[in-house]
């Protein structure tokens, strides 16, 4: 604890010895800030603060990127917008395609089935001539259901 006490006064008393240092060049400073101030009191000063100020503005404005570079980010910008959107579309129409042969095949397997016990049915007509065989009607689903 005593050296952290030692520590700390040895700080204060660096800090201090700084201060003292910045006082002694603090009347050049403050006669140069006279002398700056009274420079841009004049027509002169006044348009050479004016073109040093747009000057400051411009070069900031150009490394922050609001002058220069922000044209060729927005172009990139839209160009990978464009681009993502041509392959969302792309995939988009192979998914389509897909989703269609798909469907192209189940009805052609469904139609194929469907024939299949067509023709089981009129072989087995054709072998029972004098049974009543025939699909069920609506009205007979309905005379069904009435049963109940």
């Amino acid at each position: 604890m005593i050296a952290s006490l030692f520590w700390t006064l040895a700080g204060l008393a660096g800090a201090g010895g700084g201060l003292w240092i910045a006082a002694l060049f603090m009347p050049t400073v403050a006669a140069l800030l006279k002398a700056a101030l009274d420079f841009l009191k004049s027509p002169l000063g006044t348009v050479a603060g004016l073109l040093g100020l747009v000057a400051v503005l411009y070069v900031a404005g150009w490394i922050a990127g609001d002058v220069h570079g922000s044209n060729a980010v927005r172009s990139a910008w839209r160009a990978d917008v464009a681009a993502k959107a041509k392959a969302a579309a792309v995939r988009e129409l192979a998914l389509r395609a897909d989703m269609q042969k798909l469907a192209d095949q189940v009805l052609a397997y469904d139609g194929v089935f469907s024939k299949h016990i067509d023709d089981k049915v009129s072989t087995y007509v054709a072998k029972t001539p004098d049974v009543a065989c025939r699909r069920a009607t609506d009205a007979d689903v309905g005379r069904l259901l009435s049963i109940r």
